[in-house]
């Protein structure tokens, strides 16, 4: 079996963060406005610059994950975010990350705003890294 020691937390900080850049970054790009509706109709304050911030936040924070280089602060900040998610949004649609609340016709499911299953899971990760360093093959 392969061993390297934080072989483990180069793992989760490589996924973590690959997560957070392309959210982030399509926040920045395609998103933006699409975004901006979103965090308004939750009643995230001040809409039109929190989700750009939120934006630059896990981009920045992705790629410190990626390269290792701030990775601790990186998962401070996206543990704050997370927490920040499941207060103004998921956290009113319950545990489950798939959401099924009906049934059409046909019998496909119909589903509602995910719950906070995925965001505890990213806390769970990103607490390693905060907690455990960055691992190997970081940028210190």
């Amino acid at each position: 079996m392969w061993e390297e020691t934080g072989g483990g937390l180069f793992a989760v900080r490589l996924v973590i963060g690959l997560l957070f850049f392309a959210h982030g970054l399509d926040i920045l790009t395609a998103g933006k406005q699409r975004t901006i509706d979103f965090f308004a109709a939750f009643k995230v304050p001040i809409a039109q610059i929190s989700a750009p911030l939120a934006g630059v936040a896990q981009t920045l924070a992705g790629l410190a994950m990626i390269l290792g280089l701030g990775a601790q602060v990186g998962a401070i900040a996206m543990i704050a975010l997370m927490a920040g998610a499941i207060f103004y949004v998921h956290g009113r649609f319950g545990f489950p990350n798939i959401n099924i609340v009906g049934q059409q016709d046909d019998g496909s499911p119909v589903f509602a705003m995910p719950g906070y299953e995925f965001n505890v899971a990213l806390i769970g990760g990103l607490l390693a890294v905060a907690i455990g360093g960055p691992g190997v093959w970081a940028i210190v």
